[in-house]
């Protein structure tokens, strides 16, 4: 398949990587990150995982928009994080999908606004199989139906290739969603999969139905997509896996990607960094 850019896509990996701390899932997309950005991997990937109960501020937001008392979030076993993207406040949690695509744009021929745009029909043809009808919105970004939002996009782009990526509500408690006001917009409400068809809907569904149109709109052909999907036994990192090097920014996860001075990886360069707001 080719992309709508006219360039072929080379080789798409797809890792299902269970429920994992925001935290070493940040660093794990930086590892991978880096391994395409230094050559150490000529594949691009696809992360899906699930976060526990998380906020995350990005760089422009300023707090204000979190409800509750930071100091209170311990109450609802929730942490936060401020990050490396643009926009404001979003939620993860449990029964939401989160996928971070590690891409190198210039391979497929388009910016981050591309990547966006692709993100969005990927995410309304997933949606209109399970009979949803969904859509972009102009000004915002992310996807809506009729009941609300119901997939949040937030990316950044650096040396080009991607980070951070989408959330697709399935089926999370969208009271965490009270306790902020998602991406600053206040007037509008949040909804979920489950919510909008009044049935159950599981994550590994909502992953069953998002990848082949994931791939499609990015064009990988069918044989260039490797899958790993473990469902019974989720990929996990044990305490002391993750390695960090003296960068805050870099850090190792054996049998991965490889740092070029044992586990002290160059350090992360964010002044080329484009960001889009999360929403």
């Amino acid at each position: 398949m080719i992309a709508e850019s006219g360039r072929e896509a080379g080789r798409i990996r797809v890792r299902w990587l269970g429920r994992l701390p925001y935290s070493e899932a940040w660093d794990l997309q930086r590892a991978f990150w880096e391994g395409r950005v230094y050559g150490r991997s000529a594949d691009d990937y696809l992360l899906l995982l699930e976060h526990p109960h998380t906020y995350t501020v990005g760089r422009n937001g300023d707090g204000s928009n979190l409800l509750v008392p930071e100091d209170d979030l311990g109450l609802i076993d929730a942490e936060i994080h401020r990050v490396d993207r643009g926009g404001d406040i979003t939620y993860h949690g449990p029964g939401q999908l989160v996928a971070y695509p590690i891409l190198n744009l210039a391979d497929h021929g388009f910016d981050m606004v591309g990547h966006v745009r692709r993100i969005e029909q990927a995410l309304i043809a997933a949606l209109g199989d399970f009979g949803v009808a969904a859509w972009a919105e102009d000004g915002l970004t992310g996807v809506w139906t009729d009941r609300g939002k119901i997939a949040a996009i937030g990316v950044r782009v650096a040396r080009g290739v991607s980070m951070h990526g989408f959330a697709l509500n399935v089926s999370p408690d969208l009271g965490y969603f009270a306790k902020i006001v998602p991406c600053g917009i206040a007037d509008r409400p949040v909804t979920s999969l489950t919510e909008v068809l009044g049935t159950a809907v599981s994550i590994e569904e909502a992953v069953n139905m998002l990848i082949p149109h994931f791939a499609a709109v990015f064009g990988y052909a069918e044989e260039n997509r490797s899958l790993l999907m473990r469902w019974l036994q989720p990929v996990s990192f044990p305490a002391g896996m993750v390695k960090r090097s003296r960068s805050p920014s870099t850090a190792c996860y054996p049998g991965s990607l490889p740092a070029r001075n044992g586990c002290g990886s160059r350090p992360i360069f964010r002044r080329t960094a484009i960001e889009m707001c999360v929403g």
